[in-house]
């Protein structure tokens, strides 16, 4: 069984239009910072098994320029560091500075700003 690389499925029909809709419904601006003059993805808030991209229900997609979304995947990567820490038991007090360091430079103003409505079922 040959496996489509996860690449390859962006390059998919389905993946196309799912992603035109999302980025059409945004009204093809960044949803963290308003750009309309910055190239745009389709940003995945959360991955699921055994989910094909264009299978995702809307409210996990976004469109987010491509700084926002090198930024939302660091921060992403430091929110799993910590997760990591709590599973150890790293000490109470070190978990909450490090929460607060991560909070500082992803404060709630970064939050998008509507989410894609799911589709309708006929």
């Amino acid at each position: 069984m040959n496996k489509k690389s996860y690449l390859e499925k962006l390059k998919d029909p389905r993946w196309q239009k799912k992603r035109l809709e999302v980025l059409e419904y945004f009204g093809w601006q960044c949803c963290i910072c308003e750009s309309k003059e910055k190239t745009l993805t389709v940003h995945h808030k959360q991955y699921l098994k055994n989910c094909e991209p264009w299978e995702y229900p809307n409210r996990f997609l976004v469109a987010l320029c491509e700084d926002c979304h090198r930024e939302e995947r660091e921060a992403k990567k430091r929110l799993d560091i910590l997760y990591v820490l709590i599973q150890v038991e790293y000490p109470t007090y070190k978990l909450v500075a490090l929460f607060e360091e991560i909070f500082k430079q992803h404060v709630a103003d970064d939050e998008p700003k509507k989410s894609l409505p799911e589709a309708q079922t006929v």
